[in-house]
This record gives C-alpha cells, structure tokens and sequence, in this order.
C-alpha cells in the first residue's frame, strides 16, 4: 500500500489489527519472523516511517510526525483502533500516539523500549547523522553488526549478521540522518498517562 508515498506492508485477514513500528534504521522486514507467526490470527499493518526503507523522508522529521505518519496510516486503513508493537526508537514513537490518542490503542508491546535521549547521547546521535552525510551508511552497518548484535550471534549466525547490514546498508543516508535528527530532538512521552496494557 502506498498513502502519500507511505509504504505500508499489510498482511493476514483477521478482524483484529497488529501494528508494527519499527526503530532507528529499521524498516517493515525486521519484523518478518513475527508477521509469519501471527499473520493467520491478525491483520498485519507494518508501515516505514519517513525517512526509513521504502519511504523517502520528505522534509524535516519528527517524533511528532511519525505519530502523525501511523494516525494516517491507520485512517488510511479505516483502522478505529488497534494492538501495536514497536522496537527501540518506535517504542517512543508508540508512548507518544498512546498519550495523544488513548482511544486508538488497545494495547502495546515495546520492544527495547528507550526514553528520549540524555544530553550526551543527542550529541552523538547528531554526530553519527553528520558522519552518515558525509560517508554513507557502509561504516555504520560495519560498526551496528559487532555494537548491537551478540559475539554469539556474529559467530553462530552469519545470516543474522547479514541481514542486519542488508537493512542498514538499503536506507537512504539523508533518510537516516534525519531520522537520527528527529531522535536527538526527541522528548519523552507523559508515559503516566498511558491506560492500556503494555508488555515490556
């Protein structure tokens, strides 16, 4: 599905909705292992954010926007209210559309859940966006496939290793250094206003 250049997955026919909200230089195919366990019980909506995958990041980013970007994805879908799931940076995405719009939540999953950045690591998330305008994504994937995959993982599972550099190494730098803009400007949810069950 296309929605003003909005790429979304959608998969499986159940009459409940599952959305997935991928993180920091993720796209819809991360979750693929996820979406083949549950695609015969529910009705999948995988979208990629601006900036991420297949979606070009038009102007400038937000954690804001990206909320915007699944409000419109749900209407776009004539989705009243869903399940949603989101990794890393797309757990902050979901603290913020569970506070704005309480009623089109039914429940969440964070995965790696994080806070808005502290000082220190804003700075390093700008200077990682300025180096990837400058060099493109080929050091950060060299880099993110020893940072955040296990010694085990690298050793026993060189898919894995594989898949993780594919993902990276397919996002378009400007996209993701926008993006990486949009997490160092980023503020935290007012998570204790969220009402609906979350699994941590």
């Amino acid at each position: 599905m296309e929605n003003n250049s909005i790429k979304v997955d959608l998969v499986g026919e159940g009459s409940d909705s599952v959305v997935f909200v991928h993180g920091l230089g993720g796209s819809s195919s991360v979750w693929w292992p996820q979406v083949e366990l549950l695609r015969k019980q529910f009705r999948l909506v995988l979208p990629e954010l601006p900036g991420s995958g297949r979606t070009p990041a038009g102007g400038k980013l937000s954690i804001s926007g990206f909320v915007d970007t699944i409000i419109e994805v749900l209407d776009a879908q004539k989705i009243e209210s869903a399940a949603f799931v989101g990794h890393s940076m797309g757990t902050l995405i979901l603290q913020h559309l569970a506070v704005r719009y309480p009623e089109r939540v039914k429940r969440l999953a964070l995965v790696a859940p994080v806070k808005a950045a502290a000082e220190a690591h804003r700075a390093a998330t700008r200077d990682r966006a300025s180096r990837v305008r400058k060099e493109g994504m080929g050091w950060l994937a060299d880099q993110l496939t020893v940072s955040a995959l296990s010694a085990h993982t690298r050793e026993t599972s060189p898919v894995a290793v594989a898949f993780v550099r594919e993902i990276l190494l397919r996002q378009e730098p400007e996209g993701y250094a926008r993006t990486c803009d949009a997490v160092a400007e980023g503020t935290n949810a007012a998570v204790e206003n969220i009402r609906c069950p979350t699994l941590i």
